[in-house]
Order: structure tokens, then sequence, then C-alpha cells
């Protein structure tokens, strides 16, 4: 591969739209996997496991249209390949996701030709800001969600698809924003809506069909109109006696959302919703 930027193209597909009409966040995953295979192609993509994504969700994309997908090398860091990405809508070049992944070889024959092989992308090239928190004194709620991993959330390596890992959080946020009283029908009808506008995830370790998985959720920053949510994905480990589990941390999650009104524009959320998901109690 000579070419610095490589360049996929796919048109969304209507079962790749969530419930708003736009592509489901965890679905770029998807376009970004095919895109880096692609370019990979002879050198045996199936051989690499992602190890961290950083994502940067810019505008939405909606069934029926075209997208195109760069991907780069962005750097070498240990035994691991940096990747770039852009997604942009050509029809009218807008930015519709910048991201940034680290793959690391499950084969040490696959690693030498990719790591040697792929030119660096150019540097005017948009990259993904790194993310910067604040120190966590909010001393927030921890939520629990639970699952065992399903055969069919396994890909071709016999391992989950990171893809389903973001779709695990999505739902853990989703039973915690219950749990509290504030399902989506009471946001809606709260005027609120939070729409995802950045994933910044550390993949740990492999799970298989079957293994007991734990979600461990807080809100760890807040803004006027975004927060932030940390997520600890264990693997659950049965002990030898009741109650006696052993848990692994297998990926950190840091999912930050933006609050906006039914109209799309950045909104402060009730104060009654916040306190709730901080205190992790039910509130009028």
């Amino acid at each position: 591969m000579t070419d610095p930027v490589f360049t996929w193209r796919a048109r969304v597909r209507v079962y790749e739209c969530d419930a708003r009409g736009h592509v489901n966040n965890a679905v770029y995953l998807h376009y970004l996997q095919q895109a880096t295979a692609e370019a990979w192609a002879c050198h045996g993509a199936s051989a690499w496991q992602l190890r961290s994504l950083a994502t940067e969700y810019l505008a939405p994309a909606y069934g029926g249209d075209n997208l195109e997908v760069q991907a780069w090398s962005d750097g070498v860091e240990g035994a691991q390949l940096a990747c770039g990405y852009n997604i942009t809508r050509p029809e009218n070049a807008r930015p519709i996701l910048r991201a940034r992944a680290t793959w690391a070889s499950s084969s040490a024959e696959a690693s030498v030709p990719l790591l040697t092989d792929w030119p660096s992308g150019p540097a005017e090239l948009t990259r993904v800001a790194p993310l910067r928190l604040p120190a966590d004194r909010l001393n927030a709620h921890r939520y629990r969600w639970a699952h065992k991993v399903c055969a069919y959330e396994l890909d071709g390596s016999g391992c989950v698809n990171p893809v389903q890992l973001l779709r695990w959080l999505e739902e853990a946020k989703l039973v915690a924003c219950t749990e509290v009283g504030w399902p989506l029908e009471r946001m809606f009808a709260a005027d609120l809506m939070i729409l995802q506008i950045r994933h910044d995830t550390e993949f740990y370790a492999p799970l298989r069909a079957r293994e007991r998985v734990e979600v461990v959720s807080r809100i760890c920053d807040l803004r006027l109109l975004k927060g932030t949510w940390a997520h600890e994905v264990y693997r659950v480990h049965a002990g030898a006696e009741a109650g006696a589990d052993e848990k692994e941390l297998i990926a950190l999650d840091y999912s930050t959302g933006a609050f906006l009104n039914c109209a799309g524009k950045p909104n402060p959320p009730p104060k009654t919703f916040l306190d709730a998901l901080l205190q992790g109690e039910q509130r009028p």
C-alpha cells in the first residue's frame, strides 16, 4: 500500500438507523472496521484487534445517504498501529464523524508488513481532539447492568465485536434513566433529548459467548449543555462461594452527550432529571 489515505464508500441501509431515523452511533464502528479491512486486505486484517477508539459524532446520517470513509495510518505506538478516520457525505462535503483507533496484532506474522507498509496520513487531515475531563468530584450514584454474551454478538474472531459493547453501553444508560423514573417517554414529554457527541473507549480483553458481563456506570462530568458517563465493563467470574464473584475490567468508556430540546436546539436539562441520576433516586 503506497497511497496514505484509503477511501471506502458505503450507502446507508435503512436497517442501520435507529428510532430517530439517524444512523445508530454503534453502526459507524462497523463502517470503520470495514474500511480498515478493505485497506488491509492484503495483510489479513482479521488478525488485528481493536484496543482503543476515540470518536466525535459531528452530524447525523440517514437511510439512503452515500458516505465516504477515509482511513490512514496515524503512527505506531509500541506494538500498536494508530489509524485516523473521517466520514463525510460527499454530496455536500458535510463532515459526519472523526475517529482515531489503535489496533494490536493477534498474530506476530501479520504485524511486520502492516506496520511498515502504510505511510502516515498527511498533516492537513482533520484529527480527533483529545478528551479533556476535569477530576471527578460528583460522587454520583453507580448503576449496574448485567448481561450474558450471546452467540450472535460474536464476530469472525470468535469474540464479541466491539460494536456490541457500544450497544451495551447505550442500553445501560437507558436502563439507568428508567430506574430513576426518566424513561425516554418522560424525557420527550419534558422536551429533552440527549445526542451522543463522543465516545472514548479502551478495550483491554476480549469476551466470548456465554460469559457474564457487568457494566458499572456513573455520571463523571456535567456542564450546562453536555454531560459524560463513565462506564466500566467487567467480565464476571463465578466465585467458589455465593456472593464471591470476581470481576475483571475488560473495557473503560467515557460517553459524552449534548443536551437538546426536541427541536434539536441546545437546552439545559431539568434539574430534577440531573438530581435523580446523580443520586440514584426517583424524583417527582
